[in-house]
């Protein structure tokens, strides 16, 4: 197979990586809600599904199709390297300012891969916003109705149009 040929199916591959990266982005964010969204909506404490998958599920999915896309894209910048080289002294004709252009971006690109696991998340606990006392629901201190009472107003408010 020739270089044109490889670069071009390299190429679709990353065009459909990226598709499905945005795509199931797109699916956890607007479809596939977190429980407290999902309450608010149905009413009651839901586990969403979709093709037999819950959004954590499509989340690993997601970082896969992501991992592969960053191969592809090692890939492609390799197969256009020597032009990649030509454009950049072309753009930056001083060897000076060349270099440290170079070393910006080495040193931006491992802060960014290595960024998430320097990290460390703040825990706050959820305390009882999820617990449930006598039927009701206490969220942020306040007491909601019954998930019955609101299930009915949910129905009555899809018979009038709303």
């Amino acid at each position: 197979m020739n270089r044109a040929k490889l670069n071009f199916i390299i190429d679709i591959f990353m065009f459909i990586c990226m598709m499905l990266v945005a795509n199931i982005g797109f699916l956890i964010k607007f479809t596939l809600i977190p429980g407290r969204e999902a309450r608010k909506i149905y009413g009651r404490n839901v586990d969403l599904f979709l093709f037999g998958m819950d959004r954590h599920q499509w989340g690993t999915l997601h970082l896969y199709i992501g991992f592969t896309l960053l191969g592809l894209l090692v890939l492609h910048l390799l197969l256009h390297w020597k032009m990649i080289r030509t454009l950049y002294r072309q753009l930056i004709p001083s060897p000076k300012i060349r270099k440290r252009g170079c070393w910006i971006f080495v040193i931006v690109s491992i802060f960014l891969m290595v960024f998430p696991f320097l990290v460390n998340p703040k825990a706050v606990d959820r305390g009882h916003r999820k617990a449930y006392h006598g039927g009701s629901k206490i969220y942020k201190g306040q007491t909601q109705p019954p998930i019955k009472k609101r299930e009915d107003k949910l129905q009555s408010s899809k018979h009038r149009g709303m």
